[in-house]
This record gives structure tokens, sequence and C-alpha cells, in this order.
């Protein structure tokens, strides 16, 4: 944890003021405990293999993306890609027709992905919100069939939905339409 964090809080607090110091010793206990309780949770998860900080290429409509996935996990049933948060993350925003936030919706259109979340790392303990496939519907993701009364439909009907949202968004952004929809905006 050390070796991953440390350089972060180090940059991000760095100088040789005492107080800052202090907030980086203070801030590095904090993310250490929400680490240690993630790993309590994991380790009643299941049997999965974890992936972090992986680079994948993506293309939709006639854009290429090149994406950094915080966390891969690999499953019987495929993959959930995760994304740690310290901030708000609300799954609700990736919704079509038109996601507010496209961050996840785009990582779910990733070869063998089986489910999108965010493991939001803040006080009292780290928590996972999301959506997945049935079979890893679990711990806060939840099956897109039973979200929102069946709205939404299954995992390969959201992600069907996500691919076509992502492509108008595409094509728009291509033609130099970057209109935002504040509507949609929380």
């Amino acid at each position: 944890f050390r070796a991953v964090a440390g350089p972060v809080l180090a940059g991000s607090l760095a100088g040789a003021d005492p107080l800052a110091a202090a907030w980086r010793r203070l801030e590095e206990a904090r993310l250490w405990e929400l680490v240690r309780q993630l790993r309590t949770i994991d380790a009643v998860r299941g049997e999965f293999t974890v992936a972090v900080e992986q680079s994948r290429l993506l293309a939709v409509g006639d854009l290429e993306f090149a994406l950094r996935l915080d966390r891969v996990e690999t499953h019987g049933a495929g993959d959930l890609v995760l994304d740690y948060k310290t901030g708000e993350a609300r799954p609700a925003d990736w919704l079509p027709p038109r996601p507010v936030d496209a961050q996840l919706p785009l990582y779910a259109l990733g070869p063998g992905v089986a489910g999108v979340g965010v493991v939001k790392l803040r006080p009292p303990v780290p928590q996972l919100a999301g959506f997945a496939a049935a079979g890893l519907a679990e711990f806060g993701l939840r099956d897109p069939a039973a979200y929102d009364r069946g709205r939404v439909g299954d995992w390969a009907a959201l992600t069907a939905a996500w691919q076509a949202a992502l492509a108008s968004l595409a094509a728009e952004f291509r033609a130099g339409d970057f209109r935002l929809d504040r509507a949609r905006r929380p």
C-alpha cells in the first residue's frame, strides 16, 4: 500500500511544511484503514483474481479511447471492472438513453466484461455500487433486470443500450457538438 499510495500522497501533499506532513500521515492512515476494510469485504465475495491499472484500447463509433482501468476482477462469470472513487458516484447517472457519466458504461463495452462498478472509498466503510450480470450481482452490484422495475433490462440489454448511447455521443462529438445536457446534470 505504501508503495502505491505514498508517492501519490507525497505529490499531492508535498512540501517541508510540518502541517502538510502531518496531514499526509493522517490521510495515509485513513486510506490504509479503508483498504484494510476493503480486503475484509473481498474475503467474503468468493474467489477471483485481481489486476490493477490495466491499459486497454476501445473503439466507440469512429473514436478510439485509451483506457486505464483501476481494477479488473476475473470471475468465472466474466470480468468485473471497478473504479476507485473517494467522491460521489451514482450508478443512476450511467443509465441510458444519455448517460450523465459515461466512464463506467464505456468500460462495460470491453470484451469479457460482465459488470462495472465503483469502490466508494469513503468512511465509515468502503462500498461497491454498480451493475453486473446476474452471476456477479452482489454486495452493492445490481442485476440490471432487478433495477428500476426491470426498465433497464438484463446485462446484455444494458450494454447494448450503452453501446448505442455512447456511439451517438461519439458521433455528436465527432461532428463538433459539445453541448451539455444541463437538464440531466445533478
